[in-house]
C-alpha cells in the first residue's frame, strides 16, 4: 500500500501532464516511474504519461460516438477482430469472461471506426486486452490512439510501414553490437532473420513473453518509447541461449 504522500506526488505528477504539460519535470518523472508504481495509481499513471488523458480531453464523447456507430455499421475488420478475442488470453480466467471479451471488443471496435488509416492485427488485441487489466475502456482505447499516432507510429497500418523501418534498424543495431553481433550471424547461417525473433517482442510490447512482474515495470516507464532498448537487452541476457538454440537440422 502506498503511503498518502506518495499517492499525493503522483496525483500531482499526473495533473501535471494533463494539465501543464510543458511544465512537467521530466527528470523527477522518469526517477519516479523507475522506482515504483503501485497498482492504486497505475490506470491513473499510464493514462497521464502516455499522453491519453490530455488527448482525452480534447475529444470527449469521441469514444461514446464511436461505439453508437457501431450499432448499425460494423468495422471493415469485426470479422478478424471477434475471431481472435478469444485467443487473446484463454489461459487467464479472470479475464476470459464474456464481459471482458465484450470490452475488447468495443475498444477494438472503435479504434477502427476511428481512423481510416488503421489497419487491425492480432497484436492490437493483446495491447488492447492486457491494457484493460489495469485502465477502463475509454482509457484504453485514447492509450491505443496514442500507440498509433506517436510510440507505434505506422505499425498498425495495412503496409505496416513503420515496423518495416523499425525491424530493420534493430536489426542493424543487433548486428554491429559487439556482444550480440555472433547472435544475428549465427541466425544468418541458419536463414533465420531479425524479425523472426523479435516481432513478437515488439508487436506485441511484451505481452506473454516476459513474466507479469516483469512485464509491468516495463510498461510504467512507459514501455513502447524503450522497446528498442529493451529487445536488445532481452537479446543481451538470452545470447548465449540463442545461440545454442538455434541449432540447424541436418
Amino acid at each position: 500500500m502506498f503511503s498518502a504522500r506518495a499517492l499525493s506526488l503522483w496525483d500531482e505528477v499526473c495533473d501535471g501532464c494533463v494539465n501543464r504539460p510543458s511544465e512537467v519535470d521530466r527528470d523527477k518523472l522518469r526517477r519516479l516511474l523507475c522506482g515504483a508504481v503501485d497498482q492504486q495509481v497505475r490506470p491513473q499513471v499510464w493514462e497521464a504519461v502516455s499522453g491519453a488523458a490530455l488527448r482525452r480531453r480534447h475529444s470527449e464523447g469521441l469514444y461514446a460516438m464511436l461505439l453508437q456507430k457501431t450499432v448499425n455499421q460494423r468495422p471493415i475488420n469485426a470479422d478478424d477482430i471477434d475471431r481472435d478475442l478469444p485467443r487473446a488470453f484463454p489461459s487467464d480466467p479472470s479475464f476470459n469472461t464474456p464481459e471482458n471479451l465484450q470490452r475488447l471488443r468495443e475498444v477494438l471496435y472503435a479504434l477502427c471506426m476511428w481512423h481510416p488509416s488503421v489497419y487491425y492485427c492480432q497484436s492490437l488485441c493483446f495491447l488492447a486486452g492486457f491494457l484493460l487489466m489495469t485502465c477502463d475502456n475509454e482509457a484504453t482505447f485514447f492509450i491505443l490512439q496514442q500507440f498509433h499516432t506517436l510510440q507505434m507510429r505506422d505499425y498498425f497500418t495495412q503496409p505496416m510501414l513503420g515496423w518495416q523501418v523499425d525491424q530493420h534498424c534493430l536489426g542493424d543495431w543487433l548486428a554491429n553490437h559487439p556482444q550480440l553481433s555472433k547472435v544475428v550471424a549465427h541466425m544468418a547461417s541458419l536463414r533465420c532473420t531479425v524479425p523472426m525473433l523479435i516481432s513478437q517482442w515488439v508487436l506485441c510490447a511484451f505481452i506473454n513473453t516476459l513474466p507479469l512482474e516483469q512485464l509491468l515495470p516495463l510498461w510504467d516507464v512507459s514501455g513502447i518509447r524503450i522497446m528498442p532498448i529493451k529487445v536488445v537487452s532481452h537479446c543481451y541476457v538470452l545470447h548465449e541461449a540463442l545461440t545454442k538454440i538455434f541449432v540447424a537440422t541436418p
